[in-house]
Parts: C-alpha cells; structure tokens; sequence
C-alpha cells in the first residue's frame, strides 16, 4: 500500500520526502443519520479514512485523507 501511495503521489506531484512508517486508519466522519427512501428508513454511518505518518521525525501528522467505508444497515 504504502508504495502505491507514494509512487502515485510522485507521478502527480513530484517527489516527496520519504516517509519511513505510514499508517491508515478508518474514523466516523460525522454522526449516524437516517435516511428515508421510499416507504423505508436506512441508517447512514459516513467514515473517513486517514493516512498518517508515523515516522519519529512527526508522529501522527497527517499526509491525507479520502473518503471511507460508507455502510448503510439496520
């Protein structure tokens, strides 16, 4: 993964300092909601994945973030 990421980060934005440990993590982006389709209701869960650097020089700084997981169930 984290090869992926990066070789894809320097074709579209050139060379990066390299990051020696990455992490990813999938979090709630914001509370459930219920939607109403049809004559049903369906519960929304909105997440958020994040993609941080866990290198000694900054631990915990976030290099990114994209759209998660977006699950609907009762």
């Amino acid at each position: 993964m984290h090869r992926i990421l990066v070789g894809t980060a320097a074709q579209r934005l050139g060379l990066a300092i390299p990051t020696p440990v990455i992490g990813h993590d999938e979090t709630r982006a914001r509370s459930v909601q219920w939607l109403r389709q049809d004559t049903t209701w369906q519960r929304s869960n909105p997440w958020m994945t994040s993609f941080v650097d866990l290198g000694p020089s900054c631990p915990g700084g976030i290099l990114g973030l994209t759209q998660g997981q977006n699950w609907t169930g009762a």
